[in-house]
This record gives structure tokens, C-alpha cells and sequence, in this order.
């Protein structure tokens, strides 16, 4: 180990280790602030530094051993070599906080002194008689380099060098088309052509007691039924209350049920176990968050970020935005554009889509329920609170109960789509089928329920369903209470 006390390299660590607030700068300065540290184990408590940092977290002892254990997966007799060497940097006292940007710069000298030695050994040791076209290619380098180690704010592409493997990989992906993540209700993906990539935010808007965590559940018991990991955030309710709905949800078992389980019949119990078994088998999970009060968008952070060595979400499902408390004193609504971006950054680096929703304006709301001849479509003026909302998400639905079957029936309305359409076959909106009972909401024209359906009777039968009766069509008659949250 070639350790060094009065290299500007151990003072800078010093410096890093000791203040969040420090490696901010070196990370707004440097774009790969790995590039201006040679030994491994430096790099490795940079690393932690910055994981620390990201949490609002003091690099302490525990806290890296967990990052060596749990993050990067360093096996225990190197942990302790790193831990050792971490308390010797951190025990330096002949290093002044006015220092950081003098070694800084010392650093990144350092390196630029590295690199172009070794491209000057490169172009000594290359046979080519072309002379002009080493310095041109030694040219493109150093400015290269110098990008590299600037600021991190932009990142900058050619298009003349990015053309052609920007190409290839269209072609290999032409071939072996990317695993969209789609949640199986179809309205909602064709709308979605990127699907739910990582780093965008969905919303799903509709008025208070609309069915929005419905829809949320949907969609978070699709995409999990599909192979993908999910997360949901129930930040409104008791995780058991979400829980129950996703049981009625599996097993078709009338939630009415699960609130008062002495109605359970002894077919019911035998449903539950069967799909217990069934559920215990997937690889895939759905993991359920349980809050005891309003969580920054830093807190959720840090919760996810703690269990990343056991679980990585493909979708995080946020129940809902307006529950997340801002980081600072300002008032929610002033702060849901620093929120939405927050969320938005958070998936991109972590590899996973956002999924939340937003309530509607009482004045869309009254559109909507004076169209009675659906002409008319909500858009980004009619979601309460914030115009940030149709700023930041990538996509936004709407939905409200239909005119003609208001406890059937759902109407469903694409206000934003940024890489995909906002219309259905031509129309402005589409109809879902809806069944509050069991928490269900599906395409219209997907095999659904219906009580003439003899197959779909005996389906039923076998596994305990419902009756027909509880099928027939409710009243009519809807003040827009017809869903539950």
C-alpha cells in the first residue's frame, strides 16, 4: 500500500470524509472525481463519500463498513485493511478546510500530468509513420481529458463520433428489441411507447376519492404479475389497508372480506393459501413501504437506498405526491417542482420509472361531469395545485366514472404523453372496466367479467368466486363517490 500523509491526494480524502458540504464542490467541479485518485482503496472511500453523501450522512465507521459490506460487496479481510486506512486519513490534523480547491487543483494536475505522459508513451511506442495524425488524435484526447475533469453540469456529444454507434446499437436493439416495461393495461401502454423507463414519472390524476390509488394498485399488480420488481409507497394510508386491496385484487375474494374476515368462507381460506404458495414462488417481489409520518423525497431516498442490496424496484409507486413533505419550509405547493425533479433524478440514477398520482380541480372535475356527450378532454390546467405537474412528468392520466355506468365503467383520458399519443383509436378517451369490490380495473375489451359468461361461472365456482348478483349494475345515480381511494 503506498500511503502517503502529505500527498495532496490523502489530504483531499481527509477533506471528504469529513464534510458533506465538501464532496458537493469536488462533485460539482469534477465530472469523474475518481479519475484524480490512483490507489484502489482511495477510490473506494471516495465512493463511500459520496454514497454518504447522497444519504446526509457523516462518513463514519459504521457507515462505510456497511458500504464495503453492503454496497460493494468487499470481502471482510479487505474491509478491515480499508477501515484502518480510512481512520489514518481521517486522524490527519495538519489540513485546513481553505485547502479544498488548492488540492483540488493539485489533484487534478496530477492527473492531467499522468494522462499525458501516457499518451506521449503511446506515440512513442506507435510505429505509424503519420505524425500529423498522432498529434491530431493526441489533440482530441487532451481536449477530451479536459472535459472529463470539468465541470459536471453538462455533457457534451459529437455527433460525427456518436453517428455510427449510435446506429449500431438502433440495429442490435432492431434485433433484440429492449424489454419494455408495460403494465398490461393496454390503453395505458400504447399511450406509454417508452414504457415505464427508468427516470420517468407517470401520474394518474382524478378527484379525491377518484380511485387513483386504485389505479395505482393496478398498474403496481400488473407490472409484478409481469416479472418486474415494484415498490409501493402508501403515504396516505396504513400499508395493511393497500395490502388488502391487492389480496381482493389476486384472489377475486369481495374486499368487504378482508375488512371482516369472520365472513370468510372456508373456499376463501383455500383461495388464500393457494395463491400464497403461488406468490411465494415468483422471483420477482412487491415490497410495501410503511411511513409513521410525511417523508422528504431525501427520506424515501435513504429508505431505498438502504435495501438495494436485497431488493432493486423497477417501479417505485408513490401514493401520493402531495403527501411528500418538502425539504425546507416552503410551502407544498411552491416546492412540488423541486420534489418531481428530485423523483425524476433519483430514478434515473437508480435504474427505476416513478409512479404517483395528483388530484383534479373541482372546475375539471364539473367538465367532466357536464359532458354528457364526452367532448371533452381535461388537460394541464385542470390538475390542482401546481402547473410543475404537467411540467415534469412524462406522463399523465386522467380518469373519471362514466355518464352511462359510473360503478362500472371508467373513462380514461391522456392529458400528456411525451413520447407516445394522447388519443384511443381516434377517440379522446377510453373506457376501463371497473369493479370496486375487487379492487379491479382493466381494459374493456380485456376477458373480463361478465355474469352471462357461463365458462367464466364455472371459473368462479371452482375457485370460490362471487356471485352473479353482486355483478348486475349499480344505480346510476353517482355524485362522484362512486370509488374509494
Amino acid at each position: 500500500m503506498n500511503f502517503n500523509n502529505d500527498s495532496s491526494q490523502v489530504k483531499l480524502l481527509f477533506l471528504l470524509s469529513s464534510s458533506k458540504d465538501n464532496v458537493d464542490k469536488l462533485v460539482g467541479l469534477v465530472k469523474d472525481p475518481e479519475n484524480l485518485f490512483i490507489e484502489n482503496s482511495h477510490k473506494i472511500i471516495l465512493k463511500a463519500s459520496i454514497w454518504c453523501r447522497d444519504k446526509d450522512k457523516s462518513l463514519t465507521t459504521e457507515q462505510f463498513e456497511y458500504f464495503c459490506k453492503f454496497i460493494s460487496s468487499i470481502p471482510p479481510q479487505k474491509m478491515a485493511v480499508l477501515a484502518a486506512e480510512l481512520a489514518a486519513i481521517q486522524s490527519i490534523d495538519s489540513v485546513s478546510q481553505d485547502d479544498l480547491e488548492v488540492l483540488i487543483e493539485e489533484c487534478k494536475n496530477a492527473f492531467y500530468f499522468r494522462f499525458l505522459k501516457s499518451e506521449l508513451d503511446g506515440i512513442k511506442s506507435d510505429r505509424s509513420p503519420d505524425f500529423h495524425k498522432k498529434l491530431q488524435k493526441l489533440g482530441d484526447n487532451i481536449n477530451k481529458c479536459l472535459s472529463v475533469n470539468s465541470s459536471n453540469v453538462f455533457n457534451f456529444h459529437d455527433t460525427a463520433e456518436n453517428f455510427s454507434p449510435f446506429v449500431e446499437s438502433l440495429k442490435k436493439k432492431a434485433v433484440e428489441p429492449e424489454n419494455r416495461i408495460t403494465c398490461g393495461i393496454k390503453e395505458i401502454d400504447e399511450c406509454m411507447v417508452v414504457g415505464f423507463r427508468p427516470g420517468t414519472l407517470t401520474l394518474t390524476v382524478a378527484d379525491v376519492g377518484g380511485g387513483k390509488s386504485t389505479m395505482m394498485l393496478n398498474i403496481a399488480y400488473n407490472l409484478f404479475k409481469r416479472g418486474h420488481n415494484v415498490l409501493f409507497l402508501p403515504l396516505e394510508m396504513p400499508w395493511e389497508e393497500i395490502f388488502k386491496k391487492f389480496l381482493s385484487r389476486e384472489t377475486l375474494i369481495e374486499f368487504e372480506k378482508f375488512a371482516r374476515p369472520e365472513l370468510m368462507s372456508d373456499r376463501d381460506w383455500e383461495v388464500l393459501d393457494k395463491k400464497n404458495k403461488e406468490i411465494s414462488e415468483l422471483k420477482q417481489k412487491l415490497m410495501w413501504g410503511d411511513v409513521s409520518s410525511r417523508p422528504t423525497v431525501q427520506e424515501i431516498k435513504r429508505a431505498v437506498e438502504s435495501k438495494l442490496h436485497y431488493f432493486k424496484p423497477d417501479v417505485v409507486v408513490i401514493d401520493y405526491i402531495a403527501n411528500i413533505k418538502p425539504d425546507g419550509k416552503v410551502d407544498n405547493w411552491l416546492a412540488i417542482g423541486d420534489i418531481l425533479k428530485d423523483l425524476r433524478a433519483f430514478g434515473k440514477q437508480y435504474g427505476f420509472a416513478i409512479l404517483s398520482a395528483a388530484q383534479m380541480t373541482r372546475d375539471g372535475i364539473k367538465k367532466l361531469k357536464n359532458d354528457k356527450d364526452q367532448t371533452k378532454t381535461p388537460g394541464s390546467e385542470d390538475l390542482r395545485g401546481s402547473h410543475e405537474y404537467s411540467a415534469d412528468a412524462d406522463n399523465i392520466f386522467a380518469q373519471a366514472p362514466s355518464p352511462d355506468e359510473p360503478n362500472r365503467k371508467m373513462l380514461l383520458y391522456c392529458i400528456k404523453a411525451r413520447y407516445g399519443k394522447k388519443t384511443f383509436e381516434g377517440k379522446s378517451y377510453a373506457i376501463l372496466d371497473f369493479y370496486p369490490e375487487f379492487s379491479k380495473i382493466d381494459s374493456s375489451n380485456a376477458y373480463s367479467f361478465d355474469i352471462n359468461d357461463e365458462e367464466f361461472k364455472k371459473q368462479m365456482d371452482m375457485i370460490g368466486g362471487f356471485s352473479a348478483e353482486k355483478l348486475k349494475p349499480e344505480s346510476k345515480e353517482d355524485d362522484f363517490g362512486w370509488m374509494s381511494t
